[in-house]
């Protein structure tokens, strides 16, 4: 292995596009605001305290931003001491005044860079994973590997494939939860950060020792294959049941904790599901990795009662066999905790205010049997519990009952969400964590916000109000079922509302920019503000959705049955179940996929692939297919192109025909009225369309006699305006008998075409073309037939090329264009000459002139 010698970071320069925000030590804080729960956090920071990274004077440190070649060489290059160097130009795109030209040299120099064939580096382009898995080999030194297997491995490039496998055999880059590379993508700033703080630990200094690693366990939590973002991690120290550390995994189901050197057990618990590690070994200065594939749980429920049959509030309960998992029950003593099934447990609970001391065995052998719900009844402890005990400070010190209260902290928000007696909760600072409200309570959240989830679970009747003025006043998901009450949101949610049970009464929505899943059979949901998506994931007969007339829906996805009364706008809908609509004309542009779906107008835009009912009419929507057929037609003693067009619902082509058409309308671009086409016949089931239209959407309601109207749009672009420009002077083609000018068509190819006609501007007959064989027009302008005449005027053409037409135009004057073929002796030798017919009795004189 290669050993690189470090260089410690002095006198770094500030340049332009700084390289991952390369800034002297101390230039900006080591704490960024986008930095807090991710992954890399703690490489970032450790970085930034050396001074090999920093961030961005707004006080970020943007740690998914993209990195190009140029600023990762760069960083390369500093991390690991690498001199910068000028010298001669290498790249033909690296110009010697480019700010990474000296980095981009001494690179090139240090040997784990050379480009590309054609001679260039891309400084600008963004490196890719597998570009960077590369350099990082190349600088190291390591053994290709192509023995390790990702699922996209097919899309390493070849020339790569051995870098990544050594690169992931190191530890130094790793793949994703889902068992992909991602060699293209774009490598990410912490990404960067990572992986050279792993490099460097392969390749130890030659004039310093590398900085002692703490030790900690990392890993990822996946369910089902895919990340578990916000699962609890609780680590205990083997053999025992007291929790020493615990954590969530981010939003990719990364975790990290560090831990003294010993042997632990660590459990994963997600929403439904569970996982466990026992005896996990960690050892001094080393990072243990430990995944967990979550399995689905057992949920055990009950209630805990002292000595005396009192409910046991606000006390810890362990469920331990080999590892523990922990709860803790309500204000009525109930408790829910998720374990793993098919096992034996011990049950032990903490006397309230004694969780100093041990805690109390109060069931020995719970045997719990597979995934699942279990209501095991009443644990019953031997201690007993005092039953005057607060409820959070609902009294105050002169006997009246407080009902509003403030909260700085997750403790005075809990405390205040368990004392019945208040009735609205202030925020005063933001709080960090999640919250279960089981009752009616108004959530003031004023200019603060939750860090966490909101979950409302009651069964109370009336109504509660959620108000708040931050951007986002809750970072996780609002979940709401309280089937007996009204509530009013008015906050911005950053995940998205998910309303589960709001039984018949209301919901109103009068925040802005909120994603709502209405998961409900009844109830009305009002949309008051502007939401960004709602979904009705399950619906029913009862449910009514109102966007009322200062209510506006982004994006409107019906999965199921509902009733939707729109007053505001909706701007997309997708509608994949049976709905009545009233007010579907406010849809800026629909989708309509499912049977039974019941519509008063039409939406501005639609497009219908099951049949449904607007008005009194069924209405389905067709399309166009160009058939490649052209044909000609005069009308009125005008003669026109036309294009071939057949209607098709699905595969199925829809006949034409006067035996099975009521009806034909069409309403062209830019016009209010439509206008009534004429079918003829039952032979021919095509549309004919004047290729000379003008450029647009033209709509067409077909009405067949079985009581279906199909709505059809065809996009259609006219004819593309060329220049014709003649050439030299007419030339007489003897074998024609005729003269011809020879016009030059610009971007028009006339060696070979799919079509081509000419218009005439006088009688208006047209005639059909053949190509020339040299790629030009010859124009006929006169004729030893004394009865032809050419016409005056614009004459039309007309060329096809595949779907697209040109036309360009020809102007003609008899008294500029006309010749005639004069036969003279001249010195004995036979001439032939085309001279204009206003030259009378030419003379020899005039030939040699």
């Amino acid at each position: 292995m290669a050993k690189i010698r470090r260089i410690k970071p002095i006198g770094i320069i500030l340049v332009a596009a700084m390289i991952l925000g390369i800034l002297p030590v101390g230039a900006f804080a080591a704490s960024y605001s986008d930095i807090e729960g991710h992954w890399a956090k703690e490489q970032i920071e450790s970085w930034v305290q050396k001074g090999l990274a920093s961030g961005y004077p707004d006080g970020t440190f943007r740690p998914n931003q993209t990195v190009t070649r140029a600023e990762f060489v760069t960083f390369t290059n500093r991390a690991f001491g690498i001199e910068a160097e000028r010298g001669e130009e290498i790249f033909s795109d690296v110009s010697a005044d480019a700010w990474y030209f000296a980095a981009v040299t001494a690179a090139h120099k240090a040997g784990y860079i050379s480009g590309y064939p054609d001679g260039t580096f891309k400084p600008n382009n963004p490196i890719t994973r597998q570009e960077a898995a590369v350099i990082v080999a190349k600088l190291l030194n390591l053994e290709g590997n192509t023995e390790v297997n990702f699922t996209d491995q097919q899309q390493i490039a070849s020339w790569a494939k051995e870098a990544v496998g050594a690169v992931s055999v190191a530890d130094i880059m790793g793949g994703y939860p889902d068992g992909t590379f991602k060699p293209k993508n774009p490598i990410t700033r912490a990404e960067t950060v990572v992986t050279l703080d792993r490099a460097l630990g392969d390749a130890p200094s030659e004039e310093e020792p590398e900085p002692a690693v703490e030790s900690a366990v990392e890993g990822v939590v996946t369910f089902n294959d895919k990340p578990v973002a916000n699962a609890v991690i609780n680590i205990f120290k083997a053999g025992s049941y007291e929790v020493l550390e615990d954590t969530k995994t981010d939003s990719q189901g990364l975790y990290k904790i560090k831990l003294e050197p010993g042997e632990y057990d660590i459990t994963a618990i997600g929403k439904d599901a569970v996982g466990y590690a026992s005896k996990v070994k960690v050892t001094d200065g080393k990072v243990t990795k430990v995944d967990f594939a979550l399995k689905d749980a057992a949920e055990i429920s009950g209630v805990l009662k002292d000595k005396n049959g009192k409910v046991v509030k606000k006390a810890t309960v362990l469920f331990t066999t080999n590892p523990t998992f922990i709860t803790e029950t309500d204000n009525d003593g109930e408790f829910s905790v998720l374990v793993l099934p098919d096992k034996t447990y011990t049950v032990r609970a903490y006397k309230p205010g004694e969780e100093d001391k041990k805690p109390e065995v109060v069931e020995e052998e719970l045997k719990v049997g597979k995934a699942g719900e279990y209501d095991i009844g009443t644990l019953k402890a031997s201690f007993a519990v005092s039953s005057s005990g607060g409820g959070g400070g609902g009294g105050s010190s002169d006997g009246k009952t407080v009902t509003e209260k403030n909260v700085g902290n997750l403790h005075e928000l809990q405390s205040a969400l368990d004392n019945t007696n208040i009735k609205t909760i202030n925020f005063t600072a933001d709080i960090d964590g999640d919250i279960a409200v089981s009752r009616l309570v108004n959530l003031n959240f004023g200019s603060y916000k939750l860090t966490g989830n909101v979950t409302i679970d009651t069964k109370d009747r009336g109504s509660m109000s959620i108000s708040g003025s931050a951007e986002h006043s809750i970072g996780g998901k609002l979940t709401v079922s309280a089937p007996n009450a009204t509530i009013t949101n008015k906050v911005k949610v950053n995940d998205k509302v998910i309303i589960q049970a709001i039984g018949s009464e209301t919901w109103n929505e009068e925040a802005d920019g909120n994603n709502l899943d209405v998961q409900i059979t009844e109830g009305v949901i009002n949309i008051k503000g502007n939401a960004k998506k709602v979904t009705i994931t399950s619906g029913g007969e009862g449910l009514i959705i109102n966007v009322s007339s200062s209510g506006k829906v982004e994006t409107l996805k019906v999965d199921g049955t509902a009733s939707i009364k729109i007053e505001g706008e909706i701007t997309s809908a997708e509608i994949n179940a049976p709905v009545k609509v009233q007010g579907a004309d406010k849809i800026q542009s629909a989708t309509i996929a499912s049977d039974g779906v019941v519509l008063d107008k039409e939406p501005q835009e639609f497009e219908a692939k099951r049949p449904v009912t607007i008005g009194k009419d069924t209405v389905k929507t067709a399309e166009w297919r160009d058939t490649n057929l052209v044909g000609t037609n005069t009308i009125d003693g005008k003669s026109y192109v036309f294009q071939g067009f057949e209607l098709l619902d699905g595969e199925e082509r829809i006949e034409l025909v006067e035996g099975k058409i009521e009806k034909i309308t069409v309403l062209e671009p830019g016009a209010t009225d439509t206008k009534d086409l004429t079918v003829v016949g039952d032979s021919d089931p095509y549309l004919w369309f004047n290729v000379m239209k003008a450029t647009g959407e033209y709509k067409y309601t077909i009405v067949v006699k079985d009581d279906i109207t199909y709505v059809a749009k065809l996009e259609w672009t006219a004819p593309e305006e060329v220049t014709a420009t003649p050439e030299g002077e007419p030339k007489y083609n003897e074998d024609l008998g005729a003269t011809y000018q020879k016009y030059n068509v610009e971007g028009v190819n006339l060696l070979e075409f799919d079509a081509m006609y000419q218009i005439k501007p006088v009688s208006g007959s047209i005639s059909e073309l053949e190509p020339s064989g040299d790629n030009c027009l010859w124009f006929k302008v006169d004729s030893n037939d004394e009865n032809w005449k050419q016409e005056e005027g614009d004459h039309i053409f007309l060329v096809k090329h595949g779907t697209k037409w040109s036309m360009f135009k020809i102007n003609y004057k008899a008294e500029d264009e006309q010749y005639h073929l004069y036969k003279f002796e001249i010195e004995g030798k036979a001439a032939e000459y085309i001279v204009r017919k206003g030259l009378t009795n030419p003379s020899d004189e005039d030939f040699k002139t």
